[in-house]
């Protein structure tokens, strides 16, 4: 963003057009759409047709010229993510509404809004997973949308990756046992210090202790095998 469009020729990155300083670029039907730019945050640039160093508006425009499309949805937000392609749709989102862009020539180029109440802010999270659009949105819930509905797919994703990772927390218990309890052997039901032949034990049959603010190991345990 901070210094424009850029291509790779083979050999070095060229700069190509220095004057977009946008966010957000992805290819679309044989041309670059880019958006989120700081001066014109709700526009979106479309470059020449199979030119993507070429976003200047031209006097007598042919099908193939650039072009820029203004996106309504909430007027107050700017353009957090452009996703392309989706049902033949370009799509973009600003933090509580999101639509489309229909066409593909200068003349026919046409964008409706789908929702002027959810949209997304975490351009990554926008994936297509197997003809649904689904995206993470406002307060934290993943929405989907299949071309025509919106679904809310989950309230909250925090307590849902929380409930994954921890599975069933009160399923999983761990104590901390004392210096006694090893050495006598026993620390409750859920472990036993008894060796039996063929355990490989510390030689004490003591837990390993050491001061490790002195910058070495001064409690070195050797093993060995009952």
């Amino acid at each position: 963003k901070s210094s424009g469009v850029r291509y790779w020729d083979g050999t070095v990155t060229v700069i190509s057009t220095s004057g977009m300083l946008c966010g957000q670029l992805v290819a679309h039907k044989g041309r670059l759409f880019a958006a989120d730019r700081d001066d014109n945050p709700r526009t979106i640039y479309g470059s020449e047709y199979l030119n993507g160093s070429n976003f200047n508006l031209a006097v007598n425009p042919a099908e193939t010229d650039p072009v820029r499309i203004q996106v309504q949805g909430g007027l107050d937000e700017r353009i957090t993510t452009l996703y392309a392609t989706f049902n033949d749709l370009l799509m973009w989102f600003k933090t509580r509404s999101f639509g489309g862009i229909y066409g593909s020539r200068r003349s026919n180029f046409q964008h409706r809004v789908f929702s002027d109440k959810v949209g997304c802010a975490y351009p990554e999270s926008v994936q297509d997973c197997n003809g649904m659009l689904k995206w993470l949105g406002p307060s934290r819930i993943v929405y989907g949308f299949d071309g025509k509905n919106l679904k809310k797919l989950t309230e909250d994703v925090d307590t849902l990756m929380g409930t994954v990772l921890q599975g069933d927390p009160n399923q999983r218990v761990w104590s901390q046992t004392s210096q006694t309890d090893w050495s006598l052997g026993t620390s409750g039901a859920n472990l036993s210090t008894t060796s039996s032949s063929g355990d490989v034990v510390f030689t004490s049959l003591k837990v390993p202790t050491d001061n490790f603010e002195d910058g070495e190991l001064t409690s070195n345990q050797a093993w060995t095998v009952n």
